[in-house]
C-alpha cells in the first residue's frame, strides 16, 4: 500500500510540474478585440487612446497573489524603463467588485490604464483561461505575443522593440 502510494503521489506530481499553462486561443497575427471602457481614472480607454508602438494588455485581479507579484516585480520596473511612446500597459481587471478594483489600484499605485471587466466579456472575448495573462500588440491592435509569461516580459518587449526599429 505504501508503495502503491508513493508511486501515485510520483505519478500526480509528475504530471502537475509537466502540464502546459492553460493558453488563450488568441495567436500572434490575430487582431484582438475591440474594447472601449471608461477607466480608473474616467478617461475612455481602448487601443486607439494609446499610442505606444507596443502595448501590454495585462490581465489580471485585485486577489490574485501571482498577478500582484508580477506587478511589483515584473511589470512596474519594466514599464518605468520605457518612455509611452515605446511601451505602454494597458490594465483588465477581472475583480468583480469596483471597491476592491479600486483599493487595489491605490494600494499598489497602478500608474497604467485600468479598466474593470466585472461583466467578464473582455475575459471571453479575448478567450483569458487563467490570470494573470499578457499579451503584446503594437498599435494596430495585432498580437505580436500572446500568452506571455511574466518573467518572459521584460526580455520579449525589449527583443520586440529591437525587432521593429532595425
Amino acid at each position: 500500500m505504501m508503495k502503491f502510494l508513493l508511486i501515485s503521489t510520483l505519478l500526480f506530481t509528475y504530471f502537475v510540474s509537466t502540464a502546459q499553462q492553460p493558453k488563450s486561443s488568441l495567436k500572434a497575427g490575430d487582431v484582438i478585440p475591440f474594447f472601449e471602457k471608461t477607466g480608473y481614472d474616467g478617461n475612455l480607454v481602448s487601443l486607439q487612446t494609446v499610442e505606444s508602438e507596443l502595448i501590454v494588455i495585462n490581465f489580471w485581479a485585485s486577489w490574485c497573489g501571482p498577478c500582484l507579484k508580477s506587478l511589483k516585480s515584473t511589470l512596474r520596473p519594466m514599464y518605468e524603463s520605457y518612455d509611452r511612446s515605446q511601451v505602454d500597459v494597458i490594465g483588465i481587471s477581472n475583480d468583480r467588485q469596483q471597491s476592491k478594483w479600486e483599493k487595489a489600484i491605490k494600494s499598489w499605485d497602478i500608474p497604467w490604464s485600468n479598466i474593470l471587466d466585472d461583466d467578464q466579456s473582455l475575459v471571453r472575448s479575448f478567450d483569458v483561461p487563467a490570470i494573470p495573462t499578457y499579451f503584446i500588440v503594437d498599435n494596430t491592435g495585432t498580437i505580436l505575443v500572446s500568452n506571455v509569461f511574466s518573467s518572459d516580459l521584460p526580455k520579449t518587449v525589449k527583443r520586440l522593440l529591437k525587432e521593429r526599429n532595425q
